[in-house]
């Protein structure tokens, strides 16, 4: 092997140790936790332009905040329990925001993406569009999908991460009717 090679597997070698070393320590600072804590507040739109403010719906709602992404299996997956979550809290003191975090860069190809995606699963539930992730920062969630439950004085009491499993439904509505009710 010529010395050039050797020279450029060598920082080859370090850079992909350094990237390695970045990116698996990126998100392992010591951040607040959440639980316990007020939530952040957001406003969100849909693509319709219909709008949801978390801080209208505190002392009213208690609230359901999932972030996921048309691409994402786990959140294809997650979608009918959602379905069934909401059709079950339905007319009840409970909001579902669903916040989309598709990596496209206009809300056409936003639109595009979740029509494609309802084309092959109904979604019965308003989806908000959580654009540059400035939400998901805010909630300090880097991975989808994810759920927030916020009782109605605007702590965060659970954070499920990963989707919700079909197992656990009855729970998170019992747990939102709960709370809901207080």
């Amino acid at each position: 092997m010529s010395m050039t090679k050797r020279i450029v597997l060598i920082v080859a070698l370090f850079v992909s140790l350094g990237l390695w070393f970045f990116y698996t320590n990126r998100f392992e600072v010591n951040v607040p936790e959440i639980i316990g804590a007020k939530a952040p507040d957001f406003t969100a739109t849909t693509l319709d332009g219909q709008s949801v403010n978390l801080s209208e719906l505190i002392g009213q709602k208690a609230v359901l905040v999932n972030f996921w992404a048309t691409w994402c299996a786990p959140c294809q997956e997650e979608i009918p329990i959602l379905n069934i979550i909401y059709e079950g809290l339905k007319g009840s003191d409970v909001e579902i925001i669903s916040l989309m975090e598709d990596d496209v860069s206009t809300d056409d190809d936003r639109k595009q993406a979740l029509d494609r995606f309802k084309a092959k699963r109904p979604v019965n539930f308003p989806v908000y569009m959580d654009r540059d992730q400035m939400i998901a920062d805010l909630y300090q969630t880097y991975k989808i999908p994810e759920s927030f439950i916020i009782d109605k004085k605007g702590v965060v009491v659970e954070k499920i991460s990963g989707p919700i499993e079909p197992s656990a439904k009855n729970r998170v509505i019992g747990t939102l009717r709960e709370l809901a009710a207080r």
